[in-house]
């Protein structure tokens, strides 16, 4: 078990860190070091906050850890060879770093999702646009990766 503080240019914090979290992310404690950490606040009136970590992350880690993944929706009656073609086209003209995830949404109102193996794309809203101005009726959307 670990009690540390974590600050950034605006305040600091003290953290408490249980045995299987510390053991789990000791080599990321390392003073002067960029890390990003989940958890909980505890509020005790005599001692202020803290917080309870539950992950800690190295910076690197948590980039590609969170970095923000194309999500692609569509209803599997629109799917065809041509609709393919036009995706395809797409992504590859905009490659980049981001994982490409596609939703399929059946008749009965299920969802199989799967990640692109072929595919990552450059973030930003132009790949969306030009989604959605060829596929009017398909949702694309920047969020994390698919759960």
């Amino acid at each position: 078990m670990a009690v540390v503080t974590l600050e950034d240019l605006s305040a600091r914090v003290e953290c408490t860190v249980f045995p299987e979290t510390f053991e789990a992310c000791r080599e990321s404690l390392v003073p002067e070091e960029l890390v990003v950490v989940t958890g909980r606040v505890e509020n005790q009136d005599e001692r202020g906050a803290r917080l309870l970590l539950s992950e800690v992350r190295r910076w690197e880690q948590a980039r590609s850890a969170y970095r923000p993944s194309l999500h692609l929706e569509v209803r599997a009656e629109q799917l065809s060879e041509e609709w393919f073609n036009g995706v395809d086209e797409i992504l590859s003209a905009h490659a980049g770093e981001s994982d490409v995830y596609l939703y399929i949404v059946m008749p009965d109102r299920s969802r199989h999702v799967s990640r692109s193996k072929r595919y990552r794309v450059a973030e930003g809203d132009g790949v969306i646009a030009v989604l959605k101005q060829r596929f009017p009726d398909l949702r694309a959307r920047w969020g994390k990766g698919a759960a």
